[in-house]
């Protein structure tokens, strides 16, 4: 079982607004135990807003974020 894993993740700013963005759009990610991951990306690229979802700072507009099988948007 993944450590930490994302389906389908997107997570999109100010729905609904004229200022609307997409930040994470549809990340597929798998995070095995004992694994060591970077994650680099141009600025705007959506990383801090990655590891924001992945912290559960963020619920996602899309998709799921578990950790160690559990969904992070359940209570």
């Amino acid at each position: 079982m993944a450590i930490l894993e994302t389906q389908e993740l997107t997570y999109t700013y100010s729905i609904g607004s004229p200022f609307e963005k997409t930040a994470v759009d549809h990340v597929d990610l798998k995070i095995e135990e004992g694994e060591m991951v970077g994650v680099m990306g141009h600025t705007g690229s959506g990383k801090s807003t990655l590891a924001k979802l992945v912290n559960g700072l963020y619920l996602p507009s899309a998709g799921q974020v578990l950790v160690c099988g559990l969904d992070t948007a359940d209570d």
